[in-house]
């Protein structure tokens, strides 16, 4: 009887490239267009949909990639080890009546912070990579009493 080939991997492996990993963040504000579900594309390949009012993170190692939709204008990201990137999606309207135009932009993490705190996780249906978190990764929202002298 043959046994099967079992594998043991070091806990601190999974550290490593948790450590290495690089996250993108992209997100739809809750006045933009997107009013369907619209499939997100990093590197060539689907990883979420968003509509307005959502966001999604994906964990990817470091390097250069594009972000895209299946129509409209990219954006190139640069992504460090470690580092965080916060790529949003606007609508470019031509002329009244003309068709909007998906457009991808990087938002510095401070302006894209604020304009997120805010929007949703993306459900569960809407990922379509394991490169993208399932949760919201932001953790749990610290709620704090605004008081008199806070003013």
């Amino acid at each position: 009887m043959r046994l099967p080939l079992i594998v043991f991997i070091p806990l601190f492996a999974a550290s490593l490239v948790a450590a290495d990993a690089s996250r993108v963040y992209v997100y739809a504000q809750s006045g933009t267009h997107a009013r369907s579900w619209l499939p997100i594309f990093c590197g060539g390949a689907a990883v979420a949909e968003i509509q307005q009012g959502t966001f999604f993170a994906a964990d990817l190692p470091p390097g250069k990639y594009t972000v895209n939709t299946k129509f409209g204008i990219p954006a190139f990201v640069d992504l460090r080890a470690g580092g965080e990137a916060f790529v949003r999606l606007d609508w470019n309207i031509q002329s009244p009546g003309a068709t909007a135009i998906a457009t991808l932009h990087n938002v510095p993490a401070e302006t894209a912070r604020k304009e997120m705190a805010n929007l949703v996780y993306i459900d569960r249906r809407r990922i379509l990579s394991s490169s993208v978190s399932r949760t919201d990764p932001r953790g749990p929202i610290e709620l704090r009493l605004k008081r008199r002298q806070d003013r």
